[in-house]
């Protein structure tokens, strides 16, 4: 029996020449654009976002704001940082303009783009919310929009620059960004307002009737120290299917198998078993379909990650007989030196032995990379541990994508 065990270290990707699958094939920027594309004017002391698209020689897009390099032509006027144009009170001409980090061999981006504006002072008339709605059921969520309308016949999404409120609380609240929930039966009066113009709408929220509660997960079986996040969904009478999984109360019905917080739907294998076990949520009088879960292997290879002879709990990794392992980082590293990271991998339940030790760079010779420690055919034997670390160098660029596998067997 074998299984993969994959460690995605540094998962920030080169923008133009990166990995689409894992056979090293890349996937070439052919092009970016942005929208708003047809604005000309900006208002001032507001903000505006552009977002700008990477277009793939695959056929697929990316939102690229954050990596790319912003600058305006006059920063009294205004600003700009990851897309989003800050004006101040200055009425005058800016230029808001980015590129690509990558550049050609005469120093010039391979992609670049000038935006110019107006900056001008015109009065707000009236704000629009939308959806414009009167009524919704306790325990949903609903995302509105605030549309300022200025003068010339300039339209601005102005919902993050709003002060946003709701008159009664216990019904209903909102948030800076315009998001309501609605918390029990009431009415409120939401009220949002932008420099001096008010907008508002009364807000009948209805008790949610549920007519049923279904269970999901990603799976129907798991493995011996492994969790589980199960969600339950309700039907209420109005045909709205609502997320519930914190309001609905959780059973098992075997403790000794599986366990699962009664309030947060999170399963926990205890130990291998045949017989699956019955997984059920309750809300008011309604009960959920049955959910069967079964608890398939006690063996595996847990990995902690550590710091110095520290062990730190952001792990452990679990990997288990024919089962794909994989676990991704979004953390992000100075490779100026050479970075080294330890690890420790325990046996449980059985011996395990290392082979096809491999390191995978994505960006293609950007890092050099190596195990120590760890060597094919070493053998971890059930309840003993192996420390290890993984040592990698920066070649060239800053920021890159590193692949480190291995298999086990028996």
């Amino acid at each position: 029996m074998k299984s993969l065990f994959k460690i995605v270290i540094l998962s920030i990707i080169l923008l133009f020449n990166q990995a689409c699958s894992q056979d090293d094939s890349f996937k070439v920027l052919e092009r970016l654009s942005y929208t708003p594309n047809d604005e000309k004017y900006l208002v001032t002391d507001t903000n505006m976002s552009i977002d700008v698209l990477g277009h793939y020689s695959d056929g697929s897009t990316k939102n690229l704001n954050s990596s790319l390099i912003w600058s305006s032509s006059d920063e009294t006027i205004a600003t700009v940082e990851s897309g989003l144009i800050t004006t101040s009170n200055i009425e005058a001409n800016v230029t808001i303009s980015y590129e690509t980090r990558d550049k050609l061999s005469d120093g010039q981006a391979i992609f670049s783009e000038d935006i110019a504006y107006e900056v001008i002072n015109v009065p707000l008339n009236s704000i629009d919310i939308t959806p414009e709605i009167d009524k919704i059921y306790a325990g949903n969520e609903k995302q509105l929009t605030a549309t300022g309308n200025f003068d010339l016949n300039i339209t601005q999404d102005i919902t993050d620059d709003s002060n946003w409120s709701s008159s009664n609380k216990s019904a209903l609240t909102v948030n800076d960004s315009g998001l309501i929930k609605a918390v029990a039966e009431g009415n409120s009066t939401l009220s949002v307002e932008y420099k001096g113009v008010p907008k508002s709408l009364t807000i009948t929220v209805l008790k949610s009737v549920y007519t049923a509660v279904d269970i999901s997960a990603e799976k129907n079986n798991f493995n011996v120290g492994e969790t589980l996040q199960l969600r339950a969904e309700g039907t209420n009478s109005n045909g709205d299917v609502v997320v519930i999984t914190d309001k609905v109360t959780w059973t098992s019905s075997d403790d000794t198998i599986v366990t699962i917080n009664a309030t947060g739907g999170l399963a926990t294998a205890i130990k291998k078993s045949e017989q699956s076990v019955t997984i059920t949520a309750r809300i008011d009088d309604i009960n959920s379909s049955a959910y069967s879960l079964k608890v398939i292997t006690d063996e595996y290879l847990q990995l902690f990650k550590a710091d110095a002879a520290e062990e730190k709990v952001d792990f452990p990794y679990f990997c288990y007989p024919n089962t794909d392992c994989l676990e991704e980082s979004s953390e992000s590293h100075d490779l100026g030196n050479v970075l080294v990271e330890t690890f420790k991998l325990t046996a449980v339940g059985k011996n395990f032995t290392i082979h096809n030790l491999k390191v995978t760079d994505f960006d293609g010779g950007y890092v050099a990379a190596k195990f120590n420690g760890l060597n094919d055919g070493d053998i971890i034997k059930d309840g003993d541990s192996l420390t290890f670390t993984l040592e990698y160098t920066k070649v060239n660029e800053s920021k890159i994508e590193l692949l480190y596998s291995f298999t086990i067997d028996d």
